[in-house]
Formats: C-alpha cells, structure tokens, sequence
C-alpha cells in the first residue's frame, strides 16, 4: 500500500498561524511517565501543530495499568505510547 500524493494532504508546517490546521477532535495519547516514547510522540504532535489530549497509564495490570484489561483492548501488547482516533481522511485512503 503506497500513501496518495504530498499534494492531496494539507501542509501542517506551513500553516499560517498558531491555529491546527485540521478541524479534528483531539487525538488521544496514552502515555506513561517513566519512559521517552511518549514525550517523543507529543513532540511531533506540538511541531505538527495536531490538537491531542494525554491519558496518563501506570505500570502493571491493574486497572489503570498498561498491562491491564481496560488500555489491552486499545493495545495488545501492552505498551505505550499509543494514539487514539484517527488522522483525517483526506490524508490516508
């Protein structure tokens, strides 16, 4: 599967102003403290000028852990980060 031409998505970078360019709900990121992958995430989300939202995990399988039954069922491995909802549909077939 190859991704549609640059020039069908909107440029998020070269957006005039500090506004997002895509009227979207936030996306969700799950993320945990302790570890970079999330902070690196977020970071792309800012410089992508993305609105999101985070949802703080803690480790174990309890039932705010990321090994527990509630965060498996948005991922089954267990890990963070992960992204709720989805990029606009213009951008991806």
């Amino acid at each position: 599967m190859s991704l549609p031409p640059l020039s069908r998505c909107p440029d998020p970078i070269n957006n005039a102003g500090d506004k997002p360019l895509f009227n979207m709900k936030p996306l969700t990121l799950h993320a945990h403290s302790t570890g970079p992958n999330p902070y690196k995430v977020a970071i792309v989300l800012e410089a992508l000028k993305l609105p999101y939202e985070v949802k703080m995990w803690e480790f174990g399988d309890g039932e705010n852990g990321v090994k527990g039954p509630v965060f498996t069922k948005i991922n089954e491995n267990g890990r963070v980060p992960a992204l709720g909802k989805s990029l606009p549909s213009q951008c991806w077939p």
